[in-house]
């Protein structure tokens, strides 16, 4: 199937996607720049609704969807506003998956063109990118965010075929590069093997699963995966999911 990468097309043989890591795609900043080294903030989404949020701390991170691709947090607009009130400018996440269920269809078209029905390798890829792009309808007009998360997580529907569930990935990954975001990977190790195997595109990551004790020992490369290096470090904090910043 053809693939759009920043305008040019490239030909991926079978269900594998080309990594064009050596076209310059990949973080456009350093994680000190964005999330200070040693600082803490706090991430919300539709689970917070309602809920009297805490201090932002030195960021904020919102979750834009509701638990799955293509579905909205209703609270995304207040939680964003709460986002704004830290020093740092906001960021936010969107839930992935694969091409499955009520939403699948949303892969049939894109920049990898018309899929046929057999054809799983270019509606996964579709279906990733469209997916990013419904995360981004999603902001304000009024709000910038500069960076935003791709939540992949085995709670959540997945191919047992790993090149498939790449390519969903790959598909939202070019999405919000081609559109000049900074774009990381919210998992565990553990979790990114079952999802997506030995695909390494190098993103920065969030890492999740550790405890305020443990936080900043979580940054170290023994965590990362798929190449990357770890930028933030989730844990409970008060009700909620606080974030160090490595």
């Amino acid at each position: 199937m053809l693939l759009r990468v920043r305008g040019t097309l490239w030909l991926a043989l079978g269900v594998s996607v080309v990594l064009l890591v050596a076209s310059g795609l990949g973080a456009s900043a350093s994680g000190s720049d964005i999330y200070p080294s040693g600082t803490t903030g706090y991430d919300v989404s539709y689970p917070d609704c309602g809920s009297t949020l805490p201090g932002s701390g030195a960021f904020g991170i919102v979750g834009a969807t509701g638990g799955r691709a293509y579905t909205a947090n209703t609270c995304f607009a207040a939680e964003l506003s709460w986002a704004e009130t830290a020093p740092a400018p906001p960021s936010a996440y969107m839930n992935l998956n694969y091409a499955i269920g009520s939403t699948a269809s949303n892969g049939d078209t894109g920049p990898a063109g018309t899929c046929g029905r057999k054809d799983k390798a270019c509606i996964a890829y579709n279906y990733g990118y469209n997916a990013a792009a419904y995360a981004a309808s999603l902001v304000p007009s009024s709000v910038t965010i500069s960076t935003w998360w791709l939540d992949i997580e085995t709670s959540n529907s997945w191919s047992t075929n790993t090149s498939l569930n790449v390519d969903v990935i790959q598909g939202a990954v070019d999405y919000w590069q081609t559109h000049g975001a900074t774009v990381g990977i919210y998992s565990t190790a553990s979790q990114w093997q079952t999802i997506a195997g030995s695909y390494a595109p190098g993103l920065p990551n969030w890492v999740a699963s550790a405890t305020s004790a443990t936080a900043n020992s979580f940054c170290s490369a023994s965590h990362a995966f798929g190449g990357g290096t770890v930028w933030l470090v989730q844990y409970p904090s008060n009700g909620f999911d606080g974030d160090y910043a490595c």
